[in-house]
């Protein structure tokens, strides 16, 4: 039976209020039973009286009791996050640990007496809600079979060992034992887990460091094992290749309304999930970073069909234990997705929209644009326009050749707003606008489909040799033709944060937004932040903000590092998906 299934079985019996707070008591008792774990080590009265407690067996044995109460704490706050994510695995994990806590504390109640009593009725607390309720802890997690997976923990293992066995040997050198090359390597291994070994007994302070790092690296090894034994599956079971396929039928038959969002086309990336309704009216392109469930811009069809795509969203997302999230939703969407899931919001930015029939190149505020493109003009500069389809494949192959050679840095940003390919065969109707002279290409912009009636901008790259102004004159050209091919709007880049950039500039800014704007100015010196906006700002676009969305407070953290992961501002995971070809900002 899949998670679904499990997840309507276990919905069956118990009540909806219950169901929400089981995994959260559980997590909380095993965040309390790790604290009582780890104070009992470190605190020395309460040491004291454990190490009182197991004075019947050897010292080796109290050592070994000490470590494994030490690294079952530890391991118990880690288990703790799995558990209020209803994983089976650390539901499994977290039973044994905390069997094996009950029984040591209730073996140990007549030398401990009353201080036992709050981590045994934890233990107990925590026992019985994972037996009688195991039927929450339905979660899959990622296979183990994975050949990454076995290469890293056994390369850590070796590296583990390999220091250990360093450390050792240095300590042997300083306090010397007369112990064998074999004997070492078994203190290590025995160390790991928090053994004395026959290396220990001269040197107190030497012989304290060399145990206390030994297991430290032991502990650590046991954290790093855990987390890929807990970890979210990477990629949804339900994906099909087909999927992009289907998305561009959809889009093709012009299921997509007029005023359809500017990224759906994206949606067409084959590094994206798409998750469609039951019904196979409504869609939702998503990307898996990291355990979120990253929904980029808004939902494809009607939005009469939304709600239902949203539902079920969430309850995929619930039902694999990811964070539910959006990324780049206009705000047309922003009500849905609230009322979905209960989602916040935060504004990330605005993107620049140019209304073809009112676009103008005369005013005082449009005086630079109409100035570049002028003297860009008399250079001899002339603009092509050509539809994907329509381009000879050595005009093409050459174009795509200088959109790989100019791109500006050594990582591709982009993914919410961008294609992912240049001039592709399967982007017959892409837009490809040129500014060459005399034969030398000098910048380059694509557009994709907007609705029936837009282009948005998708890759926009320019040559180190062109002169001043030619972007801007290429994208007044493309607009230009734009309106003489039926096209009502056109989206340009995406601004982040162009509102507090704004507001930190008004004379009557607080000190709290001109806080924000010099954080922003100071961050655009590694990330295109003010040079977006000040570039996009010269074509007197209509600013419609993008915001990102999350189910809860704790959880912004986590969506925001998922999200600056797809857009590559983060390093990608390797399991994440093709880097893409082409990237939507400026200066490319």
């Amino acid at each position: 039976m899949n998670a679904h299934g499990r997840a309507l079985v276990r919905s069956a019996g118990t009540p909806a209020g219950l169901r929400n707070a089981v995994p959260r008591v559980a997590a909380v008792s095993c965040m309390v039973l790790g604290l009582i774990d780890l104070l009992t080590v470190i605190a020395p009265p309460m040491h004291s009286r454990l190490a009182a407690s197991l004075g019947i067996v050897p010292g080796v044995m109290v050592n070994a009791a000490t470590a494994t109460t030490a690294g079952a704490g530890v391991l118990l706050w880690c288990l703790a996050l799995g558990l209020g994510r209803r994983k089976q695995r650390a539901w499994l994990l977290a039973l044994i640990l905390s069997s094996i806590s009950f029984m040591v504390r209730t073996v140990a109640f007549e030398h401990l007496r009353f201080r036992a009593m709050l981590p045994m009725a934890v233990s107990a607390l925590l026992l019985i809600v994972l037996v009688t309720f195991r039927r929450e802890f339905y979660v899959p997690t990622a296979s183990l079979t994975q050949r990454r997976v076995v290469w890293v923990i056994t390369g850590t293992l070796v590296l583990s060992v390999t220091l250990g066995f360093l450390l050792v040997s240095l300590h042997e050198r300083i306090s010397p034992h007369g112990t064998s090359s074999l004997a070492r390597l078994g203190a290590v291994i025995l160390g790991l887990v928090g053994i004395p070994t026959v290396i220990d007994g001269n040197d107190s302070r030497a012989d304290d460091f060399v145990y206390f790092a030994l297991l430290g690296m032991g502990i650590a090894l046991g954290v790093m094992c855990l987390y890929f034994l807990l970890r979210c599956m990477r990629r949804d079971p339900m994906h099909s290749r087909d999927a992009q396929v289907r998305v561009r039928e959809f889009l093709e038959r012009g299921a997509e309304p007029r005023d359809a969002d500017s990224l759906a086309y994206f949606a067409t990336r084959e590094d994206r999930h798409v998750l469609w309704s039951s019904c196979g009216d409504a869609a939702i392109s998503y990307a898996v970073v990291n355990g979120v469930m990253l929904a980029i811009g808004d939902p494809l069809g009607d939005e009469e069909a939304w709600p239902r795509a949203l539902q079920e969203f969430c309850a995929r997302a619930r039902d694999l234990a990811w964070i539910p999230a959006v990324a780049a939703c206009g705000a047309g969407a922003l009500q849905a997705w609230s009322l979905a899931g209960n989602f916040k919001s935060m504004e990330i930015g605005d993107e620049a929209l140019i209304d073809c029939e009112t676009f103008t190149l005369e005013g005082r505020e449009r005086k630079s644009v109409r100035n570049a493109t002028s003297r860009v003009v008399r250079a001899g500069v002339v603009m092509r326009l050509e539809r994907a389809a329509d381009l000879e494949v050595d005009m093409r192959d050459q174009l795509r050749s200088l959109v790989g050679s100019w791109r500006r840095g050594h990582v591709e940003r982009g993914y919410s707003m961008a294609l992912g390919r240049f001039a592709d065969p399967r982007d017959p109707d892409a837009i490809i606008t040129w500014a060459e002279r005399h034969g030398e290409v000098l910048a380059i912009l694509q557009f994709v489909p907007w609705g029936g009636a837009g282009w948005s901008l998708d890759v926009m790259r320019r040559s180190p040799s062109a002169p001043s102004g030619t972007t801007e004159a290429l994208i007044v050209s493309a607009i230009e033709q734009a309106g003489r091919h039926g096209i009502e709007r056109v989206s340009l880049n995406f601004a982040p944060f162009r509102s507090a950039l704004e507001r930190g500039a008004l004379p009557e800014a607080g000190h709290v937004a001109r806080l924000h704007d010099a954080a922003l100015k100071l961050a655009s010196r590694w990330f295109q932040i003010a040079s977006l906006h000040a570039f996009s700002r010269k074509f007197g676009p209509t600013w419609s903000p993008r915001y990102l969305m999350y189910p809860a407070r704790r959880d912004l953290p986590r969506v925001t590092a998922a999200y600056l992961r797809a857009e590559s501002f983060l390093p990608r995971p390797r399991d994440f998906g093709p880097v893409p070809v082409t990237a939507r900002h400026f200066g490319g």
